[in-house]
């Protein structure tokens, strides 16, 4: 559940995982994210007040994130651009062709299209070849995953689809079912991994809670760095 406040001009948006602690911390991350770790007995209202009292400071930081990571201007789908899938970057490279597909071979993308095809048709090829790797390794990895979740009791698959995101990547819905940013593609398996079962931990457990937080850690004791690499290296381009 996603809470705010007002500060200003600004809004705050949070998460609230409660754990067992005495203190309240709060956390923001490279994604912008942020979170908010409080007591289990701690009073919503104080809470509130808490993230209110220290709004400058997490404005601050989120000012700081944008700063030393801008975001990134739309690639240009000509010869020398760069692209990343599974956590590799791949130089793109145009060739003339009556044939319009796209190949990745010997470390390069190869857009082949005949020489009069615009910058836009050529987006869109390679927009679909990207969209078919995800349908393909995103089954594969949920199919892994679900396997490793069976000790949480995750026996089957949910029902999943790919849907453009702009400040996630991936979410899980109150009915079961889950969405993956096309983006992941660019992610190493290990990023993906730790996004679909973040998701398949939110079919048992709705919000950030100490249980949730304790089913992850079950299932995916490394979570929190391919969370880290994938927030910090990882970049949405495409959209």
């Amino acid at each position: 559940m996603i809470h705010r406040v007002s500060y200003g001009t600004e809004t705050i948006e949070f998460t609230l995982d409660r754990r067992a602690r005495k203190t309240l911390a709060i956390h923001v991350y490279p994604d912008m994210h942020v979170e908010v770790v409080a007591p289990e007995d701690a009073g919503l209202d104080k809470i509130m007040a808490k993230v209110h009292q220290r709004a400058s400071w997490v404005l601050r930081q989120k000012n700081e994130f944008s700063r030393i990571q801008p975001q990134q201007p739309k690639p240009k789908y000509k010869t020398g651009e760069t692209f990343r899938y599974l956590g590799k970057q791949y130089r793109l490279q145009l060739v003339d062709s009556e044939e319009r597909e796209v190949k990745l071979r010997n470390g390069r993308f190869l857009l082949m299209a005949p020489p009069s095809t615009d910058e836009a048709k050529r987006e869109k090829l390679l927009r679909s070849w990207f969209r078919k790797r995800g349908e393909r390794v995103f089954d594969e990895r949920m199919q892994e995953c679900v396997k490793t979740a069976s000790v949480i009791g995750i026996k089957e698959p949910p029902p999943w689809q790919i849907k453009s995101m702009q400040k996630r990547w991936g979410s899980c819905t109150k009915e079961g079912k889950v969405y993956l940013n096309p983006e992941l593609i660019a992610a190493p398996k290990p990023s993906i991994d730790y996004v679909i079962l973040h998701e398949l931990c939110h079919l048992l457990e709705h919000n950030h809670s100490t249980r949730f937080y304790n089913l992850l850690g079950k299932v995916y004791p490394d979570w929190k760095r391919w969370r880290d690499y994938l927030n910090e290296n990882i970049e949405v381009r495409l959209l």
